[in-house]
């Protein structure tokens, strides 16, 4: 009997999917129930589901047990779990994932069920003549049900409702009467019938179980005969909806269904009626909707239907369904929402919920979440490997926010195996859809994450999708490669582009191959990971256990930096606004229909969000992003940001418009300044802008100032239309040629031939002895000559610390998830090797051509501390002393090393890369080379260092 409940619960609660409880008779079970938990998993066996057995606890239902302080109560159980989870996750060792610690080393409370829940209810008196049916809108991840001691039914679907039917004779629903619903939930997956994992289990790699009814609880009055789907279909040509009625129960001859629609404010705008056929699958009918409103991020119009069953003149059940006046497609290799080009302005959400662990089930919750995505500018969310719950869904229909849910395929090592596992996944695929499909926040529908070469049940959903939904495209993949553009399961491409390694500064990073014909999205756009933000450790009450802040606060004590870090800090959120502005105006400028920024909130371990885990802001303001993350902004297209004084340079600026109108007559007026002072201002009038793409306008001619010192100098712009300006701005370096200065004497250069370039006076050495009369060696190998001239009290300017000392490679932009790259770099503004630059004590873009493809040097293996001229901030985990430029006595010599990338900015022409190396040579060679560490000689390393 128990397998004929799974199967007919899963069943019925398919055929219910898309209705809310808001017009029928309904019991709030939320709140308190009683609960205990069964480490040992003795419970069904000794019969908890009876009446009269102990619960020793109580739980807030929806919620997450392990957020309510729930966890092993034996040290023994909690080591034996470990144990085994640790031995599960072996295999993902070699794949280099980072959720491969200890349960209790994330979160706070650790406990994977089973646990029991217990609570009872009475049927009201006034549902006569209506059938209660029990409904859980969301448990994680296995739920079996007894009503008064008898089984109900089990489900595995945290995705979907499960409803049962009270009906049967052994439950005695009826009214009056009062039930005990005991409910067994157990969070462990089972791989060979349970097909999902994603986001919403694992919180993506930390590899962690959580479990609860997470979702609220409710018991439902139904008719026999009642509305069990509805599906409204807009049609923006015709200025009307298409519903789709699904009826289930007995039909008598007389039946009809009824829709009646209204506007926000409650008119009726639209109402229609006919009779249901007894062998119908469904009714359809159209109701016109006047001058329909329709739905957009811009406005969010949504309209409310409500459907109504009558026979003979009574009412036999009532639905009420939300939907908007929208149509988002894809046309010629564009997205186009009610009919005009979008760009998705959007980024990845991880469900990250640090002290609820689960979804919070409260849409005021989501709203202000959403709300503070909007005001970064973004209009379109990725759910990695998860689907929101229907308060998200509502919150953002509301803000008009555009979604693409996933389905839980996280990772191609997941997907499931067995028949069993397979067909769960297609019917709980099915069900997702009908029960979210009247969303106008959805905009797609994604079977999972990175799954590049398609899995083998993509083609059927791919089919389930388009049959039940055809108003949406379908993509079997978010993450793919432009070798995959033909499978005829992606709609449009989510493409992953050099995100380990490019910040889309002048290398073309979001070109587009010519053949590309479907609409492309970046797909998990940028990774720029700063360091954690250790005040926010007291934030972290009772879910994830912010171990990673723990351990990064104890290595900075360790290492003797606890009194740098917040310097570091905020480097390192200066870095990575500088890399999230450029990569995003490069995709702006590009062929891309939209970007995934990774991510809006950081993610535990890996602080990649544009803001807090708890939503604050870190490098930029809102209104600051906001000027490259709008539905217009003005973008830059320079080639290079260093000019030299005096240069003339013809930047052109480009118009991204999307969602607002187009201007015939629009005015750039731009200007240049230096510390706020203007040094040249223009502007461009009567300017065509066109909606729904690039513009590129005319070039202008800057010219730069002639001065005497190197500066930081901002390009200002803003685009006005009436009282609409668009404004953005972006730094420019200009340096002045050293023509004019002194030449060095004793300057020799061994393996560095640019330097002539710059200083014609050094003199090119030959392999052997170093002359007496050589005041400074520049070189770029410390081999036995230039180390005994070193050690005899030589100067010396190394380029290349390799192999002498340990080093590196690394690149400008930040670290990714997996660790690689700088936290952020530090600059000493008043060393006299240093000053002349125009910084603000970290490396802008103008050091772009030295840090790209260069090394740092790592000087914690040293016998001695020095304290690097430029600091490369490494990663929060071993947060060691690595340097692009140092400087440290040596026997009786002194030596100054960088790592800089000299020979490639060179060879660019980089007036950045030539003053600085000039700069550092007059320092090496002139009096204030004074070095405050001291390396002896025999601790000096001898080339052998890895």
């Amino acid at each position: 009997m128990l397998g004929d409940f799974r199967r007919c619960g899963f069943l019925l609660m398919l055929a219910a999917a898309t209705c809310t409880a808001a017009d029928r008779p309904a019991r709030d079970l939320n709140g308190t129930w009683e609960f205990r938990t069964d480490p040992h998993d003795v419970g069904r066996a000794q019969g908890w589901f009876q009446p009269g057995v102990p619960f020793t606890h109580s739980i807030q239902v929806p919620g997450a047990w392990n957020a309510q302080g729930f966890s092993f109560e034996s040290p023994d159980d909690l080591d034996a779990y470990e144990a085994q989870r640790l031995a599960e996750q072996t295999s993902l060792n070699d794949r280099g994932i980072l959720g491969v610690q200890r349960e209790s080393e994330r979160l706070f409370h650790t406990f994977p069920g089973p646990a029991w829940y217990r609570r009872d209810v009475t049927i009201p008196v006034d549902w006569a003549g209506k059938t209660p049916w029990l409904v859980f809108n969301g448990v994680h991840r296995e739920v079996e049900v007894w009503i008064n001691g008898h089984p109900a039914g089990l489900h595995r679907s945290y995705l979907i409702p499960f409803r049962i039917d009270l009906s049967s004779p052994e439950f005695a629903a009826e009214t009056g009467q009062t039930l005990t619903i005991t409910a067994r939930v157990d969070a462990r997956r089972d791989r060979d019938l349970d097909p999902l994992m994603g986001c919403l289990d694992t919180l993506d790699f930390l590899y962690v179980t959580w479990g609860g009814i997470h979702q609220p609880v409710y018991l439902e009055g139904i008719s026999p005969t009642r509305i069990s789907d509805v599906f409204l279909i807009p049609d923006l040509n015709a200025s009307a909806a298409e519903a789709r009625i699904t009826v289930e129960g007995p039909k008598p001859d007389d039946l009809e269904v009824a829709i009646e629609i209204f506007d926000a404010d409650g008119t009726q705008v639209s109402s229609v009626h006919r009779r249901v056929e007894a062998d119908a699958s469904e009714t359809v009918l159209v109701a016109p909707i006047p001058n329909a409103r329709h739905w957009s991020p811009a406005s969010p119009h949504l309209y409310r239907t409500r459907v109504t069953l009558q026979s003979a003149g009574i009412e036999i059940d009532t639905r009420s369904v939300r939907f908007g006046m929208r149509e988002f497609r894809v046309v010629d290799g564009r997205f186009l929402l009610n009919g005009q080009p979008i760009f998705l302005r959007g980024y990845g959400d991880d469900a990250i919920f640090p002290n609820t662990i689960a979804p919070p089930a409260d849409k005021d919750e989501f709203r202000a979440r959403l709300a503070r995505a909007r005001e970064f500018g973004f209009n379109f969310v990725r759910h990695h490997s998860w689907t929101p719950p229907e308060a998200y869904l509502e919150a953002a229909d509301e803000l008009g926010i555009m979604l693409q849910p996933e389905f839980p395929f996280a990772y191609r090592w997941d997907l499931p195996t067995t028949p069993e596992a397979q067909r769960s996944a297609l019917e709980q695929w099915e069900s997702l859809i009908r029960l979210n499909r009247n969303h106008p926040s959805i905009v797609s529908w994604c079977m999972g994450n990175e799954q590049y070469d398609s899995f083998p049940l993509a083609p059927a959903m791919y089919s389930v999708a388009k049959r039940l939904d055809p108003t949406r495209p379908v993509i079997d993949s978010d993450g793919c490669g432009f070798q995959h553009a033909d499978r005829d399961t992606l709609d449009y491409l989510v493409v992953q582009f050099d995100e380990g390694r490019s910040i889309g500064h002048g290398d073309g990073k979001y070109d587009i191959p010519p053949t590309i014909t479907k609409p492309v999205i970046a797909h998990e756009m940028g990774y720029f990971v700063t360091l954690h933000d250790l005040g926010q450790i007291d934030r972290f009450e009772r879910g994830l256990r912010p171990y990673w802040l723990h351990q990064t606060r104890d290595l900075a004590n360790r290492n003797g930096v606890l009194a740098e870090y917040p310097e570091w800090l905020s480097a390192s959120y200066r870095l990575q606004a500088a890399c999230l502005k450029t990569n995003i105006e490069a995709a702006r400028r590009s062929r891309l229909s939209g970007t995934s920024i990774w991510l809006f909130h950081d993610y535990p371990n890996c602080a990649e969000g544009v803001v807090s885990m708890f939503g604050q802001a870190k490098g930029l303001t809102p209104e600051a992003f906001r000027a490259f993350n709008a539905p217009t902004v003005l973008l830059l297209d320079i080639p290079r940001r260093n000019a030299w004084c005096g240069e003339t340079l013809e930047p052109r600026f480009v118009v991204s418009r999307f969602e607002d109108p187009p201007s015939a007559a629009s005015t750039l007026r731009w200007h240049l300044d230096e510390a706020g002072q203007t040094l040249a201002s223009g502007q461009l009038a009567n300017l065509v802008i066109p909606s729904g793409g690039l513009q590129e306008l005319p070039p202008i001619s800057l010219d730069l100032p002639a001065l005497d010192h190197a500066a930081t100098l901002t390009l200002h712009a803003e685009l006005v239309d009436g009282p609409t300006t668009i404004a953005n701005s972006w730094n420019l370096w200009v340096y002045p040629r050293r023509t004019e200065q002194p030449p060095l004497d004793g300057l020799r250069v061994s393996g560095f031939l640019p330097l002539r370039a710059i200083l014609p006076e050094a003199i090119d050495i030959p392999t052997g002895p170093i002359p007496t009369d050589t005041n400074l060696l520049v070189t770029t190998t410390l081999d036995p000559d230039a180390r005994h001239f070193l050690e005899e009290g030589g100067r010396v300017l190394l380029l290349d610390p390799a192999p002498t000392f340990a080093v590196e490679p690394t690149n400008f932009r930040l670290s990714s998830w997996d660790g690689g790259g700088p936290s952020g770099t530090v600059i000493d503004t008043t060393h006299p090797a240093l000053r002349a630059m125009p910084t603000e004590g970290w490396c802008d873009l103008q050091f772009y051509p030295l840090i790209q493809d260069s090394k740092t040097t790592l000087l914690s293996g040293l016998s001695v501390k020095i304290e690097p001229l430029v600091r490369c901030i490494d990663r929060p985990t071993r947060l060691a002393d690595r340097a692009y430029l140092f400087e440290v006595a040596v026997g009786r010599g002194k030596l100054l090393v960088s790592s800089f990338n000299f020979d490639r900015a060179l060879d660019s022409q980089d007036p950045a890369a030539a003053f600085l190396l000039d700069q550092l040579i007059r320092y090496a060679h002139g009096p204030d080379f004074t070095p405050h560490a001291s390396l002896p000689t025999q601790a000096l390393p001898d080339g052998s260092a890895p």
